[in-house]
Order: C-alpha cells, then sequence, then structure tokens
C-alpha cells in the first residue's frame, strides 16, 4: 500500500508506531484504522460435525476397550525336556513348570588288589683279605699290590724326597688291569668311591693299631744344592701311579702310592673300600 502525505500529496513519507511525517513538508498524521471483518454469522452446523467427530473417535476407544478385555486369557505351560548328566546335586529353581529328564550315569568303584610279593635284600658286606702279589677282581679291574717297601727318600723324576722328621716312607707298587672289552679309565685313589675313584682312599695300619692315609706325593721336597750323595744312594726310584689314562682292554696301569708311618711302628696292613659293601686288606707283615 503507497503512503501519502494528506496535505501536499508526497510519497516522501516515514512511518513509526503508527504514525507518519512527511519529510517535504513535515506534516505529522495517522492512518485511519481499517474495520474488523467478524465473518458471516454462524447457523450451527461445525457445532453438529465437530460433535460427530468426537463420538466416532470415542465410539472406536470403548470398542477397542471393550474388545481386549472381552478376548479369552490364554494359558500356555511350556514344558522343557533336558538331558543332564548329574556328576554332583544340583538345585534348580525356575518360575515356570519344567518337566526336566535325568540321565544319571551310575560309577561303580572297583578295588583291585594285587598280588605283591615282599621281597627283602638282605645286603651283604664282602670282607676280603689278600696278600701281596696276589691278583684281586675288583669291578672291571684286576687289581695287584706288587711291591711293598720302606725307604728313607723316594726319588721322582729328577726330584728327591724326604719324609718329615721322625718318619719313614712305605711305597706300594699297584698294577691295574682292564678285564672288560671296553675302554676304562686308569682309576684314581680318592677320598671316597666315585666313577673314577673308584677304589676309594687307602689307609694304612701300623702294629700299634694307628691309621695313616695315603700320600698324594711323598713327604718334602730337597732342594737339588742339598741332594747329598747319601740321599741319592739310599733314594728309591719311583713313578706316580698314572690316574686318569685310557686303557684299552686287556692293558693296565701302573705306578706307586706312598704312605708315611713313624719310625718305631711296623705296618701290618692296607685296608681300602674298593666298591660298595666290599672291604679289602693287603696284609704286608703280621702283627
Amino acid at each position: 500500500m503507497s503512503v501519502r502525505c494528506p496535505r501536499c500529496g508526497s510519497g516522501n513519507v516515514v512511518g513509526y508506531m503508527g504514525e507518519w511525517e512527511c519529510m517535504n513538508c513535515g506534516y505529522k498524521f495517522k492512518l485511519p484504522t481499517p474495520p474488523t471483518y467478524y465473518g458471516r454469522p454462524s447457523n450451527g452446523k461445525g457445532k453438529w460435525v465437530a460433535g460427530l467427530i468426537l463420538a466416532l473417535i470415542i465410539g472406536l476407544l470403548l470398542g477397542y476397550l471393550l474388545g481386549y478385555s472381552s478376548s479369552p486369557i490364554i494359558s500356555r505351560t511350556v514344558i522343557v525336556t533336558q538331558t543332564i548328566k548329574v556328576e554332583s546335586p544340583t538345585t534348580i529353581e525356575k518360575t515356570h513348570t519344567i518337566t526336566k529328564t535325568t540321565e544319571v550315569v551310575k560309577e561303580k568303584t572297583v578295588t583291585v588288589t594285587a598280588a605283591v610279593t615282599s621281597t627283602t635284600s638282605t645286603i651283604s658286606e664282602k670282607h676280603i683279605v689278600a696278600h701281596v702279589g696276589e691278583n684281586l677282581r675288583l669291578g672291571n679291574y684286576q687289581v695287584s699290590i706288587l711291591s711293598v717297601k720302606e725307604a728313607e727318600y723316594v726319588k721322582l723324576g729328577e726330584n728327591y724326597y724326604k719324609p718329615r722328621e721322625g718318619m719313614k716312607f712305605l711305597i706300594l707298587r699297584v698294577n691295574v688291569l682292564n678285564v672288560e672289552e671296553h675302554v676304562e679309565m686308569c682309576p684314581c685313589w680318592g677320598i671316597l668311591p666315585t666313577e673314577w675313584c673308584p677304589f676309594g682312599r687307602p689307609v694304612l695300619i701300623t702294629d700299634k693299631g694307628w691309621a695313616y692315609d695315603w700320600e698324594s706325593l711323598p713327604g718334602e721336597w730337597i732342594p737339588p744344592e742339598h741332594v747329598t750323595e747319601e740321599v741319592k744312594k739310599n733314594a728309591v726310584e719311583c713313578s706316580i701311579f698314572p690316574a686318569g689314562k685310557s686303557l684299552a682292554p686287556n692293558t693296565y696301569c701302573e705306578g706307586d702310592i706312598f704312605f708315611e708311618s713313624p719310625l718305631n711302628e711296623n705296618p701290618v696292613k692296607i685296608v681300602f673300600e674298593p666298591l660298595p659293601h666290599y672291604t679289602v686288606e693287603i696284609i704286608i707283615h703280621s702283627a
């Protein structure tokens, strides 16, 4: 709609909050309010249409509710069949009815009594007494004490040895033969019998009843400048027993083992344990 100034007819007008002002002449004015239209008077048909629609909706709701409430209630019992292997007591709680088929595996305990023969092993201790020069079969070896000598001095290679003060040497020449069909080791003389030292630790028994262990090396070494002609003359030349040497079948190893005992005691026998439950005595002199 085009608004013009009622005074000068100019269209250059500005309106705000229903009030207008002409920019040419400055006249302020308001536009007349148009009449309100309320439509044609109702004859009542609309009310009937609305009432019918409302009645239809209410009828549908009531029919649905009445139809739902008159429907028969169907009760069903669900039967669940299960096969359960019972290994221990089990309690099953359900709100439904459950028909349960239980398969029970019966176990029978059978006691089997085996006939056991009780055997009591008797370990016999063997005590072997031999003399110098006799052959002894000890396990995989044949052992012989070839000789027994007393000495004031011992020579090993180029070295000389003397016993401690008040003592003397006892020298045993030992021969060990491998009697098996396979290679063995020349045995050593250890503290206790083991795989490589099967003969244990030999002990010298004297006529006074004292025992003396063997010596890996004899007595005390004599420096070369102190080796006199007397020492050389009275020394017994020896060789150390070659423990650990490989022995082919039917071959032997040989060497000396040494003891020291007091000058006023006489050797009687050598005692050692070559095998479990074996005791061997080599008689040297009668007490």
